[in-house]
């Protein structure tokens, strides 16, 4: 069903003409057979015509007769604006005939441009003069982006992007995808900077005491420390010979 609102006239008669009304946005459709009277169609560009005036004008039609002792659905068709810079709206009301179908209701609106609405207008004219065709007015451009978030299928079968910018994974799961802000989980620019000291300190303990990174000291050096050179420490062993 092509999106927005088609007429289609199908059943001609002297008193009368049959037409499908027929109507979809981007979420809702319906329609409705309705017994239109033989100049109605005409009757519906008329009121039209020239739309907006100004930001209040409002234009309805009704067909048919929401009565179920007649024959045929009842549709109601409104036009309005959406704001002052001439976006126009289109709302409709649909209920089939519950004679010939299971009896239904819809209600459901949606936008269209002054452009389409002049087309759509002399379409109607030309549907009465051939009793035969259809008229269509097309939705125009939403004022306003679609929210509901887009599938990303590289994250995964279940995953869909969330508002924050994460994945949502199985329902109940949320993982962001961002790196961490510096105080949150894992390593900030702070806790880096600690690390970097602890490791340049701990680097220096091991040049200075020989650790696994530094230089280690050679014995005749480690001698040295205690205090005596190996002459010394030779004299010491020699008197300690004389004096026994």
């Amino acid at each position: 069903m092509q999106r927005g609102l088609t007429i289609t006239a199908f059943d001609p008669d002297q008193d009368y003409l049959g037409i499908e009304v027929a109507a979809s946005n981007e979420r809702f459709a319906g329609s409705a057979y309705i017994y239109a009277g033989v100049e109605e169609l005409s009757e519906l560009a008329a009121k039209m015509d020239g739309f907006p005036r100004s930001y209040e004008d409002r234009r309805n039609h009704e067909f048919g007769n929401r009565d179920p002792g007649f024959a045929g659905g009842f549709v109601s068709i409104t036009l309005r604006c959406v704001d002052r810079a001439g976006h126009l709206a289109v709302d409709l009301v649909l209920e089939d005939d519950a004679g010939r179908y299971p009896r239904a209701h819809a209600a459901f609106g949606f936008q269209t441009e002054p452009a389409a609405l002049d087309y759509f207008i002399e379409s109607l004219r030309k549907v009465e003069r051939d009793r035969f065709g259809a008229a269509s007015l097309c939705l125009g451009k939403p004022l306003y982006a679609d929210p509901r978030p887009t599938a990303m299928p590289s994250a995964g079968p279940f995953a869909r992007e969330t508002d924050t910018g994460g994945v949502r994974g199985r329902p109940g799961e949320v993982r962001n995808l961002d790196p961490p802000e510096p105080g949150e989980d894992g390593i900030g620019f702070s806790d880096a900077g600690d690390l970097l000291q602890r490791r340049a300190a701990e680097s220096f303990a091991d040049f200075s005491g020989g650790g696994p990174f530094g230089i280690r000291q050679s014995p005749r050096d480690r001698k040295g420390e205690l205090g005596g050179s190996d002459s010394q420490l030779r004299g010491t062993h020699s008197g300690a010979g004389v004096s026994h």
